[in-house]
């Protein structure tokens, strides 16, 4: 057998585990779940935590921070992905235009918008953030 792609591998190793549980994953602590300091998820993750309110990062400027070992989708899918007893500042992960994500991901339109304005996050006339101003620079 061939070893999976680690993004595969996550997928699978998520799968096993809810199949292992079923429905009833609520009485398992969160470490069950959590993905592994090292993996893709929990780099990605770490990355996301660090993000400070005003301040915006790209998929493809997290991307770039774990070396190009995947693409701005892939580090889309972990988000989307992220457990949300995580707490992670999501919302703080913009495309690399500047766009908010779709209407459906932050469950209605604008809310994404709304939590960034809220900390400071700055719009320009066409409804892009002027990554010029917000744009989080890591170390």
């Amino acid at each position: 057998m061939f070893p999976l792609p680690l993004f595969h591998r996550h997928v699978f190793l998520f799968c096993n585990l809810f199949h292992a549980h079923g429905n009833d994953m609520k009485k398992h602590t969160p470490a069950d779940v959590v993905p592994p300091k090292g993996s893709f998820f929990g780099r990605v993750y770490a990355i996301v935590a660090r993000i400070p309110p005003g301040r915006v990062m790209t998929y493809g400027q997290i991307s770039a921070l774990l070396d190009n070992d995947c693409s701005a989708r892939y580090v889309g899918f972990a988000m989307s992905s992220a457990p949300a007893w995580l707490n992670l500042p999501c919302h703080r992960v913009v495309n690399r235009r500047g766009e908010t994500s779709p209407d459906a991901v932050f469950g209605g339109k604008d809310v994404q918008r709304k939590l960034l304005e809220r900390e400071g996050v700055k719009f320009t006339d066409k409804g892009r953030i002027d990554l010029s101003k917000c744009l989080f620079l890591t170390d």
